[in-house]
């Protein structure tokens, strides 16, 4: 009878190629806050191929529990017994998808895009029939499909799943004789970004051989660097560990072989949440072991498991602390005690006898903390839970949950499986911000992270509109922003652990600069420093020159070009201007002369000419000096650029000492001739002073000029005076040189 009943059991189990993912260390996560299962109820499944039975599920995020609408036709009968599911939410506790191994399905309840038959290339799978496993090749697994999400990237997830090859002759007398599984352990990559959000099965990565000889159990819980542990019995009895990191699934897999053997069949493997124990339950024994996150070794076998007697031990689970360890099947319900100094199974374990609560489906410990079951007992509404898993004995306080969602109520054999328990990789948040400009002279600005460049993995850049961040659409480590605004960046790093999430506050930044606001050059004609001050409306501007000057103004005294640049709030603009600095001003000194009496006397003039000046005289000499020895103006022009030099100069031929000549006679008649009495002087004798007297014979006074060119002209008082003898006196300043001249004499005045 047991044989028998051990035959029904494991065909239930063995035909479904999903098993049971139990929860790890991440149960809480909102990642695990949706259990969905593909298939309501598969009672009759086996016997109506191609049925429709809606599935269910299980919404931790209200309280009270509620169900999931899941009641699309995705439980259409697919040939795999939808015994084992796993689901995962996202961050916020929504619904992505889930699959029983071989389909996917989106949050809508379709069949996920490319997520038809994902491990046997799109085809309708095999299904078994009732009355025998069937001489031919079929799709089936047992407790063997978990949802991993990748390392190192938000929205991508791996599907395992143990596929396996029964052949009838292997199974005899309600056993599987040795040899008779060739579990082969597929993976599939899912990105959530396709597909407008509901996801998309990567076709490239689609049902890929990982490894075989696997026995059709897996656990995933994480490790201590930055990666997930891929667990699973294999067909030596022994344990097969997947390194998983952000660089991929290692496929040198870690393998522990504990002494004596472990079962390879087991029902169901369990790690604990703080991944320092494993268990497994077959039949009529639950073996314990050591688990180490940081090298995925098994190890530290209890000799003496928990023998449960002719019953079979079908599932586990820990209590949330680590410190209980329940077991559930056809036994009922048994809980035992972790924390003693001596190993558990050297003593006779803390039991409670909840036989009555004969369960054929898993344990499952929920996101609330509770252990969650359900067992073949007459009814069909009830579903069931450990209140306080964490607590010894009655405390645990197993009590019935009325109007439970459906997933929780009675199923028969097994059915329906609890979905997977989703790990979820610990990163550490860091959130940065940093101002960046959006210089005006630019045409933009790079966003880069603080994180060391190239170091990161999924790149995930948003930019704000509104209230709201929408994606940019780019996937690189650095993004090149043209427009203002807050924009925002998520990615992870492996050494340190870390998701990073930098947020950039992009302003445009305007200001002007010029050095001279209407001419592109400053030029000096006359030698003399050019002041510089930059014209600029920049906020708390600095200033650097060419030559390493910082002032905010400086004086230029040589030639060249003038650089400033003005760094402002991120922004820098520069500018320039040509300055010319030279000396073209002219002396040629004052108005002079030359002596007539001295003809061979001359004057140079030299010009200053500067270099790279040119020298132009109104004589139309270019020398820089000439020689003038004419009377006359003498100019000259030196040129340089847009500089111009002039000065000018008037030279004089003049007599230094004058002679001159006192006639002795006049006759002022009116003739033109000798009409006046003066001294005759040179035309261009300079007299400085004149004063010339006329005495008549008597001593009188009868005339008096103070001008040289007034003379007597022989009258007095209107009067024409007499012919006869007439004396003068004359004082004069001549020359250039103011000669004083006193001459006295006596003339004659004739008609």
């Amino acid at each position: 009878m047991r044989s028998l009943l051990l035959f029904y059991i494991l065909f239930q189990v063995f035909c479904c190629c999903p098993g049971t993912f139990s929860y790890g260390q991440n149960y809480a996560k909102p990642e695990n806050k949706v259990w969905v299962t593909p298939t309501d109820d598969i009672d009759n499944q086996y016997i109506t191929p191609n049925a429709v039975f809606p599935g269910t599920g299980v919404n931790f995020n209200t309280n009270p529990l509620s169900q999931l609408d899941a009641s699309g036709t995705y439980g259409a009968y697919t040939g795999i017994c939808a015994i084992s599911t796993a689901s995962v939410a996202d961050k916020n506790g929504n619904l992505l998808f889930y699959t029983n191994g071989n389909i996917v399905w989106d949050r809508d309840n379709n069949v996920m895009e490319n997520g038809w038959g994902i491990n046997d290339n799109g085809s309708y799978p095999y299904y078994l029939k009732m009355g025998g496993i069937g001489t031919t090749e079929s799709s089936m697994s047992f407790d063997g499909v978990v949802i991993v999400p990748m390392p190192g990237h938000a929205s991508k997830y791996y599907i395992f799943c143990i596929m396996d090859t029964l052949m009838e002759d292997n199974f005899y007398g309600g056993y599987f004789a040795p040899g008779a599984w060739e579990g082969k352990l597929r993976y599939t990559v899912v990105d959530m970004d396709k597909n407008g959000g509901l996801g998309s099965v990567d076709t490239a990565h689609r049902g890929l051989v990982l490894a075989d000889s696997m026995s059709g159990n897996l656990q995933v819980t994480t490790g201590e660097d930055c990666n997930y542990w891929l667990v699973g019995n294999f067909m030596m009895g022994g344990f097969r560990s997947f390194n998983i990191t952000a660089a991929g699934i290692d496929t040198n897999a870690v393998v522990s072989v504990v002494t004596p053997p472990l079962q390879p069949y087991c029902y169901e493997l369990n790690i604990s949440p703080d991944r320092r124990k494993l268990a497994e339950a077959f039949d009529a024994e639950v073996e314990l072991c050591h688990f180490d996150p940081a090298t995925g070794i098994v190890s530290d076998y209890v000799p003496n498991p928990i023998l449960i007697g002719a019953q079979s031990a079908y599932s586990t689970a820990f209590s949330p602390d680590n410190s209980k360890l329940y077991v559930g099947g056809l036994i009922g319900i048994r809980q035992y005690d972790l924390t003693g100094a001596v190993p558990i199974f050297n003593s006779p374990p803390l039991s409670i006898d909840l036989t009555v609560y004969e369960m054929y489906g898993p344990l499952r410990l929920g996101p609330d903390d509770k252990i969650y079951f359900n067992y073949a007992g007459n009814q069909y509404n009830v579903g069931w839970a450990i209140n306080q898993p964490n607590l010894s004995g009655a405390a645990c306080n197993i009590d019935s949950i009325v109007d439970a969602p459906l997933m929780l109520k009675r199923r028969m054999w097994f059915i329906p499986q609890f979905p997977n328990e989703v790990a979820v990789i610990p990163y550490d948040t860091l959130s940065r911000k940093q101002q960046v400009p959006l210089c005006f002279n630019s045409s933009g600005s790079w966003l880069r992270p603080l994180a060391p460049p190239n170091t990161g993995t999924d790149y995930r850049w948003r930019r704000k509109d509104g209230a709201t961040y929408r994606a940019t659409g780019s996937d690189t480590a650095a993004l090149f922003a043209t427009q203002p605004g807050t924009y925002a960046v998520q990615y992870f790093t492996q050494n340190p652990c870390m998701l990073h999430r930098d947020t950039f506050q992009v302003d445009r930044v305007l200001f002007s600069l010029s050095l001279l606001r209407n001419d592109p050059e400053v030029v000096s004609c006359d030698g003399k420093p050019v002041a510089l001050k930059p014209y600029t409306n920049a906020t708390a501007p600095t200033f650097l020159w060419q030559d390493g000057n910082t002032g905010a103004s400086r004086t230029a005294d040589t030639s060249g070009t003038y650089v400033v640049t003005v760094s402002s709030q991120g922004c820098t603009l520069s500018d320039s201007i040509a300055v010319f600095v030279t000396d073209v001003t002219q002396r040629l000194g004052n108005d002079t002369f030359l002596c007539i009496e001295a003809p061979a006397t001359f004057l140079k003039l030299t010009a200053h000419v500067p270099p790279g000046a040119t020298a132009l005289w109104n004589t139309g000499s270019t020398d820089r000096s000439i020689i003038a020895s004419d009377s006359g103006w003498y100019r000259v022009t030196v040129s340089s650029g847009s500089c111009t030099g002039s000065d000018s100069l008037h030279l004089d031929r003049l007599f230094c000492d004058c002679p001159f000549l006192v006639p002795n006679a006049f006759s002022p008649n009116n003739d033109g001739l000798n009409d006046y009495f003066l001294p005759a002087l040179p035309g261009n004798c300079l007299v400085s002073e004149f004063a010339m007297e006329i005495f008549d014979r008597w001593g009188q006074r009868i005339f008096t000029s103070y001008k040289r060119e007034k003379g007597w002209d022989g009258s007095y008082n209107g009067v024409t005076a007499d012919m006869g003898s007439y004396r003068y006196r004359i004082r004069m300043l001549l020359g250039v040189k103011k000669t004083e001249v006193l001459k006295s004499g006596d003339f004659t005045l004739v008609r």
